[in-house]
């Protein structure tokens, strides 16, 4: 949808038809996540997770939404078909999953 939305907005195209800015609105989204003060009580502080998933077609981790996803996020778990048709749940491959945090 986002292709499409920007070849009628005649945008620039990028990455296999992409949006140009496709790396910085995604990037928009997952800064949002983080520390917070609550509002309206300046005293409070709350946290803010994102999480996001990204389905690419045929499961090819090579295109531009995924790539520009995975410079963002510090976790990463790579879901896996062969996995999940052995009824073995969650179906996480964990030779593509990685954690960028040491603790």
């Amino acid at each position: 949808a986002l292709r499409e939305m920007s070849g009628r907005l005649e945008e620039m195209p990028g990455d296999e038809g992409y949006p140009a800015y496709l790396g910085s609105r995604i990037a928009e989204y997952y800064e949002r996540a983080g520390r917070s003060q609550v509002l309206g009580l300046p005293e409070r502080e709350g946290t803010i997770t994102a999480i996001g998933a990204v389905s690419p077609p045929g499961g090819d981790i090579s295109e531009p939404v995924t790539q520009n996803t995975l410079r963002i996020v510090k976790v990463f778990w790579g879901l896996d078909a062969p996995l999940a048709q052995r009824r073995h749940f969650p179906a996480i491959n964990w030779l593509t999953s990685y954690s960028l945090y040491k603790d």
